[in-house]
């Protein structure tokens, strides 16, 4: 066997182990392999897009208050993408975040007004029912052969249901300064939840990257076979990934209802697929396996820009959902082209 020359470089990716470089090569090569490989390459290219078209379309886009409004427009997809990007990595899907934000939120503002509850008990609530959800989720996908795609979505239609049911249609309000302060609280001009956000991805990421529990949810999407067969039991860490995924969701519907000062019926309903388009533009497989929460928080923002550009150009919201199409088809592209020259320089 004959064994590779000093000369020769191991070149590592963001999701996959280190490989190994062919002997001779230059370091600008080198440096374009690495930029190929780069899972985060799409979202990069993207934000760096939209930042230019924003910038030279107007003044309106380099400003304190459009900076504050693009961390209001994306804080609750971001709170919802991290329990997503979980998910999917673990080759899982989840449809019902949205409709878990909304029901989580409405429960804990119904049980402070029309139970006269503490604030405390409220927050208790809205979290709980938030984590509940996700649990059932996790329990039926686990332990039925029904697709996670189903489930997800049997569990979306009930708890919208279960919203309008509760809420009988009508906006929750008013709300105690205690229960809508995560949404509605700031320092300076800056909101709380801006740093509980980059607190969570940050642990998140952490988690996924140095913990059992992440390298397990990376073997259990990547080759569920092989992570049988090392003793990893895919039902323990279903049930823990959507339950987690749920708690987020009900962080979420508190955040919502500090926002908006109140808990509305159809809060969370335009977000069914928004997560799952933010972590997929952010490099996250739909197959499981690969991606980061970093990659998903680079598809936040690419989302933020597309609002915000649509808003500051007048555009109507309706062309809202055209746009994500796109650029969800032109990311995913975009990575198959990478994972397709990746192969081509490893043959």
């Amino acid at each position: 066997m004959k064994l590779p020359s000093a000369e020769s470089r191991r070149a590592s990716t963001a999701d996959g182990p280190a490989v190994l470089a062919p002997p001779g090569r230059k370091p600008g090569r080198l440096a374009l392999s690495s930029v190929i490989r780069s899972p985060y390459l799409s979202s990069g290219t993207a934000i760096l897009i939209l930042s230019l078209l924003l910038i030279f379309s107007g003044p309106d886009f380099l400003t304190a208050a459009n900076g504050i409004a693009i961390i209001y427009e994306v804080s609750l997809v971001a709170l919802l993408a991290i329990g997503e990007t979980m998910i999917l990595i673990s080759a899982g899907v989840d449809l019902s975040a949205g409709s878990l934000l909304g029901l989580s939120g409405t429960v804990g503002a119904w049980v402070i007004v029309s139970h006269h509850m503490p604030s405390a008990v409220g927050i208790i609530v809205c979290l709980g029912v938030g984590a509940l959800g996700g649990l059932v989720n996790g329990v039926c996908c686990a332990f039925t052969s029904i697709s996670p795609f189903i489930v997800t979505l049997a569990v979306s239609s009930v708890a919208v249901g279960l919203t309008l049911v509760i809420s009988q249609g009508n906006t929750i309000s008013p709300l105690p300064n205690a229960y809508d302060w995560l949404g509605a609280a700031t320092w300076g001009e800056v909101p709380y939840l801006f740093f509980l956000i980059i607190a969570l991805f940050i642990a998140a990421e952490f988690m996924l990257r140095r913990s059992v529990i992440g390298r397990e949810l990376y073997a259990l999407g990547g080759n569920p076979r092989a992570a049988a067969m090392a003793g990893i039991s895919k039902r323990r860490l279903q049930i823990g990934v959507y339950t987690t995924a749920g708690l987020l969701y009900g962080i979420a519907g508190l955040a919502q209802v500090g926002i908006l000062g109140a808990a509305t019926t159809g809060a969370g309903s335009d977000d069914l697929l928004t997560p799952i388009a933010a972590a997929v533009i952010g490099g996250v497989s739909l197959f499981g396996g690969e991606g980061s929460v970093v990659g998903a928080g680079l598809g936040i923002i690419v989302i933020g820009l597309i609002n915000d550009g649509l808003g500051l150009r007048n555009i109507s919201t309706f062309y809202t959902s055209i746009v994500y199409g796109v650029v969800i088809f032109l990311a995913v592209l975009g990575d198959s082209a990478r994972r397709s020259a990746v192969r081509r320089r490893q043959a």
